[in-house]
Order: structure tokens, then sequence, then C-alpha cells
């Protein structure tokens, strides 16, 4: 009985961390580079700063697409305000900061191949949906800017998000 007490007290903190204001996350979606498809994936994390604003920061792979006149494997680490607007258990968001890029071209000709990181700029909306308190599904529209080989790029995507708050 004294286990069975002790355990229920070591989960009273984490009941209470439950309205805590940060969360993990993972994605997974389609994204393009110049028309061209693949998958993507990434993991966020965010702090809450404000009931309406947070801080995001995350890592996403943008997949390897054929564009360029070769094979362009793109990820970017991103910061990013992020204000919300909560309905019920709806959350609204738009996102805007900037990305440190690595995109790399491989081509058939070498003096075609190469890579290339930088800065850019990160913007993106999306729709959140509380399951409970400390678990959200959502869908997130999404654009990051880069070059590849000098010329402009923006790598966007539509992801399928879930994130666990604590």
């Amino acid at each position: 009985m004294r286990k069975i007490s002790l355990f229920a007290l070591m989960l009273v903190p984490l009941s209470a961390n439950a309205f805590s204001p940060y969360n993990l996350g993972a994605q997974i979606g389609i994204g393009s580079i110049e028309s061209s498809n693949s998958t993507v994936k990434g993991i966020n994390g965010s702090f809450r700063v404000h009931p309406y604003l947070s801080a995001e920061a995350g890592y996403i792979e943008h997949g390897n697409v054929s564009a360029f006149n070769g094979d362009v494997d793109a990820s970017s680490f991103y910061l990013a305000a992020k204000p919300t607007y909560p309905i019920g258990r709806f959350e609204l968001h738009a996102k805007a900061g900037l990305n440190y890029y690595d995109a790399s071209l491989s081509s058939a000709n070498a003096w075609e191949s190469g890579s290339q990181s930088g800065i850019g700029l990160v913007l993106g909306v999306g729709a959140d949906l509380f399951l409970m308190r400390q678990l959200s599904i959502g869908a997130s529209l999404q654009s990051f800017g880069m070059e590849v080989m000098d010329e402009s790029a923006r790598a966007s995507s539509l992801t399928f998000n879930a994130h666990y708050h604590f």
C-alpha cells in the first residue's frame, strides 16, 4: 500500500506540469522545392511567453528533390515567433522567423554540384486541435527561404504534426 501511495505522490508534480508553457512535437508531410515534391519531416519545441505568443525552434528535413538540373538535399534549423489565437479546443497560429539552411546539389556535371548554407526567412500558418490538455494534433503550411547554387528558392511544405505539452 505504501508503494502505491508513494507512486501517487510522485505523479502529482507531473499533473501540475500539464499547465506548463512548454511543448515538444514532430511533423511529417509533403514538401516541394522548385515544384519537385518530397517527404518532409521534422521536430520542434516551443515556449509560450504569453497566452497569445510562443517562441518556436526546430529542425526540418526538406527532403531530396530533383531541381536545378540535379538532386537537391536540404535541411533547416529555425527560430520563429508564433502568435496564436485559441478558439475552444482549436488554436490558430502564424509563424515568422529565420532559418539556417544547408542545401546541397548533386549533378552529373561536377561544376554544377556543391553545397550552400545561409540564413533565410521562414513563414507559416496552421491550426491545432487539443485532444487533451497535454496532446494536440494539427496541420501547418510553411515556407523556408534558401539559395541553391546562388539561386533563390523556397522550400514549401504541408505538414501534419503532434505536440506534447508539459
